[in-house]
């Protein structure tokens, strides 16, 4: 669904945009409406739980370190 394999037949749509056909900033565009959580082996060994949590927060938003620390406690909460 997210483009890690292009479809032998039809479409994957996304808000009616075909994530397989777009490219560029456009597939960035898509890609950024929608997170993925994969069921193991993808955490960053060197970082902790929170710090693994944070980092897309860091990487896509201008958000200060506090307010990220802060959503990543609250995310870790929610899955307790």
């Amino acid at each position: 669904m997210i483009g890690l394999y292009k479809p032998v037949a039809g479409k994957v749509l996304i808000d009616d945009e075909d994530i397989a056909a777009a490219s560029g900033a456009a597939r960035l565009k898509i890609l950024r409406k929608f997170g993925v959580m994969y069921q193991s082996g993808a955490l960053f060994g060197s970082m902790t739980l929170v710090e693994n949590v944070a980092l897309p927060l860091e990487e896509f938003t201008d958000l200060p370190p506090e307010a990220i620390r802060l959503i990543a406690l609250m995310k870790l909460e929610r899955s307790a």
